[in-house]
């Protein structure tokens, strides 16, 4: 089975449809009239400008009849996904405009979120013939689920949960905490006191922001990886 068919798995017990493919957006079309040639009151000195003369977002010199309140705006004078924690179809709220127009993220992982996911973990886990445990934690690091399959190993209870709060405590995914730990950023850094540095364990990240972190444990150190960069991505993309 391929990344992509588990995540279909999983998204399927989530009750989700897969996501679409995203597709490029055209190139913009730029106006052969020069911006000189318009009214005073809608002069810019960017030279940045389409067809019909709407801000682009990345001039900063406009007069007072052509103000641009930010740099993440297309011609349409729309966020356009630069700005941080949003995505493809997001409305931006990140500018100061009124109780309507403020940032917000609808990310949420809460219990009803973990137990799905982990559901979903354990059809893909099944059918890579595995038995394993699925421990979610919040962004704190505070276990909010921890799941365990039919016959798993009882040592994978506490080494699920370690993997998870070592995703969020470090930042980065377990295996690459590890690699980390043996001559890069995290040199001389050794397990013990709820750290443990192998594979299976991924911050729960979407925009920039770690909300939580997953631990698997039970296969081997590929197939924990595997699972838990699954339950990472389900949550990005969702």
């Amino acid at each position: 089975m391929t990344i992509d068919e588990m995540l279909d798995r999983v998204a399927e017990n989530l009750g989700v449809e897969p996501p679409e493919p995203k597709q490029a957006a055209p190139a913009p079309q730029l106006s052969t009239v020069s911006c000189t040639a318009k009214p005073e009151s809608s002069r810019c000195s960017c030279g940045n400008h389409g067809s019909e003369h709407k801000c682009s977002g990345s001039c900063k010199n406009h007069d007072s009849g052509h103000k641009c309140s930010g740099s993440c705006h297309d011609s349409e004078h729309k966020c356009s996904g630069s700005c941080k924690n949003h995505d493809s179809g997001h409305k931006c709220h990140c500018h100061d405009g009124g109780e309507e127009h403020k940032c917000h993220d609808n990310a949420k992982l809460d219990l009803a979120f973990a137990k799905k996911l982990a559901q979903g973990l354990e059809a893909a886990a099944e059918a890579m013939g595995v038995r394993v445990v699925i421990a979610i934690v919040n962004e704190g690091g505070n276990l909010m689920c921890l799941h365990a399959m039919d016959n798993s190993y009882i040592a994978s209870i506490k080494a699920s949960q370690e993997k998870a709060f070592t995703a969020v405590a470090l930042q980065m995914p377990t295996h690459a905490a590890l690699k980390e730990s043996r001559g890069g950023a995290l040199d001389g850094y050794t397990n013990g006191n709820g750290i443990l540095m192998l594979g299976g364990g991924f911050p729960l990240e979407k925009g920039g922001r770690i909300y939580g972190g997953i631990g698997i444990s039970g296969g081997t150190k590929e197939q924990d990886t595997l699972l838990a960069q699954i339950g990472a991505e389900v949550f990005r993309r969702l």
